[in-house]
């Protein structure tokens, strides 16, 4: 069975934002099960210089809603905004990138196996701004 390029870009983000949404939502019964502070998680970071683990989750959803417009030949998305303030919020981001992806037909995508994609990031990409 031959892969096609929508499945490899569009099924694989949605099985890995799915499986983030799952994370989410079992993060979010232990905080409510622990009676903890979500912000405490949310706005924590691995490494000083890191994003927040908010800030990642956003980043997550936009970089594959970039990747398959790009795929597709439309211009890079527009970032949303930075609101999402508590797990369910998040969870809803990145269903609502799912959802954005899946809307792309296999005809959009398939055939441009060798087209070169080009994200455009920030400079210091690799520091916190957050």
């Amino acid at each position: 069975m031959q892969v096609t390029m929508h499945a490899f870009s569009v099924g694989s983000f949605t099985r890995a934002l799915t499986q983030l949404a799952h994370i989410l939502e079992k993060a979010q019964a232990h905080v409510v099960a622990k009676n903890l502070d979500p912000m405490g998680l949310l706005d924590d970071r691995l490494y000083p210089d890191m994003f927040n683990l908010a800030e990642q989750i956003r980043r997550c959803g936009d970089g594959a809603k970039t990747a398959v417009a790009l795929l597709a030949g439309e211009a890079q998305p527009a970032k949303g905004e930075a609101k999402e303030r508590s797990f369910p919020e998040l969870i809803e981001r990145i269903r609502a990138a799912i959802k954005v992806n899946e809307a792309y037909k296999p005809e959009q995508i398939n055939g441009v196996e060798d087209k070169q994609v080009v994200f455009k990031t920030p400079k210091k990409i690799g520091r916190a701004h957050v």
